[in-house]
């Protein structure tokens, strides 16, 4: 009563300090009553969290005195079956023991207490030289890194944390189990001073996996734990390691591996572990390789059908017994062919890498890779045709795999061409690179993309993204008080490109030169106040025909040229980034009066207005490359200007709504007003001289004309349908008058044409495939 009384009070204490912390002097004399032998020994509560201390079945640890054994055993634990996941634990040792690695003895058996009956409990052999003689070994010590400081930690601060965790694990010692009879034998003393040696060098990383462990049953041990969900017992706090005295290797001992259906998480603890003890396990590529090895021949669904064959007899009594008390329990072996399924899903990922071309030279190709999954890839070369290899220049090329949070990372491989052969990039497209998962048997291909990963000096070289650089250019005078920036007057070269930054305002006054070379550009994010006049203009041009444009982009008040002079620009671009207008306003808003644009280089456009509202008056566009106004999305006016020898179109419109008014158009390689994508325009007094097509409105565009003279045309209207997501168009005119027009009209069927309010419906065919294919 007094000893039961010992052990009530110990239970009660720890319930109340949320763990159980056992002591040497915790254990109470007992007898065992088993198949009419009695057996005296000494029994203590054993198990850290309170579910081995709640309900009515407790866990105890038991020590067997003197000679006797139980079932063959001097220490042993019995638990509630539960708190081992019932038949689960059983089954996992009985999976080590068939891979002949060390192995509990393991059962269930009634029992009994002072006359109470508490029904099943499992029976769960300890650490001591029985077990190791039990499994065929020679007698050598069973150590372990010391978890009480791990659980001090946690009682001081109420909760688990893996950060203390892990803190815990480089901070605890590493001790044997029965010290006292240890360092009484000096042999088992050495054995022990040499396997904690070993064991704190793979700690400290001095020595690596392989040589402190056996590897291969390292390899069988690690694939058996995951196949069978044992994720609880490769924790570093539940490991325990057998020293062989033969080999000088530690062995793993299956031990609360918490065995059943495994997690998605669970694969970092195996691969891609935070924690440092299975991290420092997979570092040795020999080992990884061996357990890879293991885990694709434990994940065949043929090794757990032959497990579940020769355990059948066995398992089933197993569960009969566990029924007694827990007659609803069922073993799943469902939950373990999952487990089976996931870990071959992982060994076969969809796709391992991403392989890009980057470039070659006489006698060899260069590719950037990366691993895009969390496995490790080891390459092998590439194949060309299905067969002539390509092989790396380095003999060994292993990617790590990809961590969880992070970007792929890529490596540049270089592959060394075959003797003789001759190498072009047409060749691009019939390559693959072939690869493993490291330690798997299947090899595996895949296409090579025909570009680079990153282009090289990205993003460093990319103007777009390039900081502002105002205060590199002397004659800009910058008032940070009122926020302005002032281009002094005069004549100045920029021959680099100036990027100013939104939050100014731009002044610049007449008389100022602004000359572009050397590619120079001006990219504004601010608005821009230029104002020139009649006899001192503005002039922004290129005089060694290398400068570029002018940009403003997404500017939050209104820009003003006012006799501002453009000629001999042509587009901005710079390393992929390129655009078709020599000016461009981008989302922004702008007037343009009494100013001048002539002579562009390159570029689709003069004038690039995308997403913007304007006003354009007074100004002259003369000898353009090809389109003078390209306006995208945008809303306006322009009145009294003048379009003079324009390469293609003289004003494009595209999702625009525009009113022109006093236009003025002399010589269009194309058209000299083209709507498209629903555009609505509305013009009021224009003339159009020596044009291709006058007018166009296509793809749901409505423009509508009042006063128009045309003079020397191919097709004076032309409405009709461009593209297949859009629809017929309109054209509306009234006052109209047509000289040297070789066709009048040309109106596509379903678009139709209004003149004088008189409707006229299409009946051309395919108008735009004839305007142009023809």
């Amino acid at each position: 009563f007094v000893d039961y009384q010992k052990i009530l009070y110990k239970r009660e204490k720890s319930l109340r300090l949320g763990l159980l912390i056992t002591e040497e002097d915790d254990y109470v004399p007992a007898k065992i009553r088993y198949n009419n032998q009695s057996i005296d020994v000494k029994i203590r509560l054993k198990g850290d969290w309170l579910d081995h201390l709640s309900g009515n079945k407790w866990s105890f640890r038991i020590k067997v005195k003197g000679d006797d054994t139980f079932k063959g055993m001097k220490i042993f634990s019995i638990q509630d079956p539960k708190t081992r996941e019932y038949v689960n634990e059983w089954f996992f040792q009985k999976a080590l023991e068939s891979e002949n690695l060390i192995s509990l003895r393991y059962d269930f058996v009634d029992v009994t207490i002072n006359g109470k009956h508490k029904g099943i409990y499992a029976v769960e052999e300890h650490f001591d030289k029985l077990l190791i003689e039990h499994n065929a070994y020679r007698e050598g010590p069973i150590i372990r890194f010391n978890e009480d400081l791990m659980w001090l930690n946690i009682l001081r601060n109420t909760a688990w944390d893996d950060n203390r965790d892990y803190m815990s694990y480089f901070s605890s010692d590493i001790d044997t189990f029965q010290t006292t009879k240890m360092m009484q034998d000096p042999e088992k003393y050495e054995q022990f001073i040499k396997a904690k040696d070993l064991l704190e060098s793979f700690r400290n990383e001095s020595l690596e996996t392989c040589d402190v462990f056996d590897c291969n049953k390292l390899a069988k041990f690690m694939a058996v734990s995951y196949v069978m969900g044992a994720i609880h017992g490769t924790r570093w706090h539940n490991g325990r390691f057998y020293y062989n005295p033969i080999t000088s290797k530690l062995e793993p001992i299956g031990f609360d591996s918490g065995a059943g259906p495994i997690y998605s998480w669970s694969w970092d603890i195996y691969i891609q572990s935070g924690e440092p003890y299975i991290t420092t396990m997979l570092k040795d590529p020999i080992f990884f390789k061996k357990y890879i090895q293991e885990l694709e021949r434990v994940s065949e669904e043929s090794y757990l059908d032959n497990l579940l064959k020769e355990l059948d007899d066995d398992l089933q009594k197993k569960v009969d017994i566990i029924h007694r008390d827990y007659p609803f329990y069922h073993f799943s072996e469902g939950a373990f062919y999952e487990n089976q399924k996931y870990i071959s899903d992982l060994l076969n990922p969809i796709k391992g890498l991403q392989a890009y071309f980057f470039g070659n030279t006489s006698s060899s190709i260069v590719l950037h890779v990366g691993n895009i999954q969390l496995m490790p890839i080891e390459i092998f070369g590439i194949k060309y045709n299905d067969s002539i290899i390509f092989y790396p220049k380095n003999n060994t090329n292993i990617l790590e795999g990809k961590i969880y949070s992070e970007p792929v990372q890529f490596e540049k491989i270089e592959f060394m061409l075959p003797k003789g052969f001759v190498w072009s990039e047409d060749f691009i497209s019939d390559l693959s690179l072939e690869y493993r998962v490291l330690g798997h048997s299947r090899l595996r291909n895949e296409s090579i993309y025909p570009w680079s990963y990153i282009s090289k000096g990205f993003p460093v070289n990319d103007f777009i993204r390039q900081t502002p650089n105002i205060y590199e250019f002397d004659f800009l005078y910058i008032d940070n008080s009122t926020k302005r920036i002032i281009i002094m007057p005069g004549s100045w070269e920029l021959n680099r490109s100036l990027i100013i930054p939104e939050g100014y305002t731009v002044i610049c006054n007449g008389g100022t030169k602004l000359d572009l070379k050397n590619n120079a550009k001006i990219l504004s994010y601010s608005p821009l106040k230029f104002y020139g006049d009649e006899e001192y203009p503005i002039i922004i041009t290129s005089s060694d025909s290398t400068g570029h444009g002018l940009i403003i982009l997404n500017a939050d008040e209104e820009s003003i040229l006012h006799n501002v002079y453009m000629s001999n620009l042509s587009a901005p671009s710079q390393d992929g980034w390129k655009l078709s207008g020599a000016i461009t306003v981008y989302e922004s808003f702008i007037t343009i009066d009494n100013c001048y644009f002539s002579n562009n280089r390159e570029g689709d456009d003069m004038l690039d207005l995308v997403r913007t509202d304007y006003n354009i008056t007074n100004s002259i566009f003369e000898n353009i490359l090809f389109d003078a106004i390209d306006d995208d999305f945008g809303k306006g006016t322009i009145t009294q200007s003048s379009f003079v020898n324009i390469g293609n179109d003289a004003l494009d419109f595209s999702g625009s709504v525009t009113n022109l008014s006093k236009i003025y158009i002399n010589g269009t390689g194309d058209k000299g007003v083209s709507a498209g994508e629903n555009s609505k325009i509305y013009i009021d007094h224009i003339e159009i001289e020596n044009s291709q097509i006058a007018i166009a409105s296509k793809d749901l565009s409505v423009i509508e004309l009042d006063y128009v003279d045309i003079d020397s045309a191919d097709i004076g209207l032309a409405a009709y349908q461009k593209k297949p997501e859009f629809g017929p168009s309109e054209i509306k005119v009234k006052n109209i008058y047509l000289i040297n027009v070789t066709k009048e009209r040309f109106i596509e069927t379903a678009s139709t044409l209004w003149i004088d309010d008189k409707m006229i419906s299409g009946s051309e065919a395919d108008v735009y495939g004839r305007l142009y294919y023809e």
